[in-house]
């Protein structure tokens, strides 16, 4: 089984963020947008998503909170996939969490075929010993009232040939990354939120929201190192610049 295609869709967007808030150390006067993405891949028999979206009622409470995001019906993830390949919740077969913050989870449990696959450490967090203070960024009863299929994982994993997760600490205890192998377009390193943005990547720059700050160091220079020995394209999540002018767009797709 070998990956045939990836597709990025959008999800969303929060506006007039303050860079620092979210890139440690940076100047907290200078506001960015911030996009919503998951990634749709598919491998012959299999649909597989990295990450599951800003849901509405996690939109709606962000924006309780002061925020300005913007999460539209055509934003959610199952029009979405509609639109994008003809798919429902019901063809997903594998959902790869980058970590399990609520704009990376929103649509879990609506899945009813899918695996979700999470490292041990971020499992912990959200559903064994979820902490009190998590419950902003962490919508703890989507994980403990729907029957999910969790696959827990520890470390480095291949999860099928084209499809390797990289165990990329830091942003949370068990942030990963996804690294995808294409027949043409080569090597493509979803990154989640191990930082904010390319910038931050050359500059070796952590996120703002951190678990520890030496491990998210750690992790950022290993995605440099593995993007330059795979000549891989890195996609970050959060990165409106390289969203407009680096990805394709659907009906466009990395094969």
């Amino acid at each position: 089984m070998t990956v045939q295609k990836l597709q990025v869709l959008f999800l969303g967007q929060n506006n007039n963020v303050a860079k620092g808030k979210v890139a440690y150390g940076m100047e907290n006067d200078k506001l960015i947008t911030t996009p919503f993405l998951s990634y749709l891949i598919q491998a012959h028999d299999m649909n597989i998503l990295f990450d599951a979206g800003m849901h509405p009622d996690n939109a709606a409470y962000s924006r309780s909170q002061g925020n300005e995001t913007i999460v539209q019906e055509e934003d959610y993830l199952p029009a979405r996939l509609k639109e994008v390949a003809g798919l429902s919740m019901d063809d997903i077969h594998l959902v790869v969490l980058s970590h399990v913050h609520r704009d990376h989870t929103g649509w879990l449990g609506e899945f009813p075929n899918a695996e979700v696959i999470v490292q041990k450490e971020d499992y912990a967090a959200a559903v064994i010993e979820p902490a009190p203070y998590y419950q902003p960024i962490h919508p703890l009863k989507k994980y403990t009232d729907r029957d999910i299929k969790w696959r827990i994982i520890e470390g480095d994993t291949i999860l099928m040939p084209g499809l390797t997760v990289l165990l990329t600490p830091g942003h949370t205890k068990g942030h990963q990354v996804l690294m995808v192998d294409l027949p043409q377009s080569g090597t493509i390193m979803l990154a989640g939120d191990a930082f904010l943005d390319l910038e931050c990547l050359e500059k070796e720059i952590i996120p703002g929201i951190y678990a520890n700050r030496g491990d998210a160091l750690n992790s950022l220079r290993k995605i440099k190192v593995m993007a330059q020995l795979r000549n891989a394209r890195v996609f970050p999540s959060h990165d409106w610049e390289c969203y407009l002018n680096q990805m394709k767009k659907p009906p466009g797709a990395y094969t």
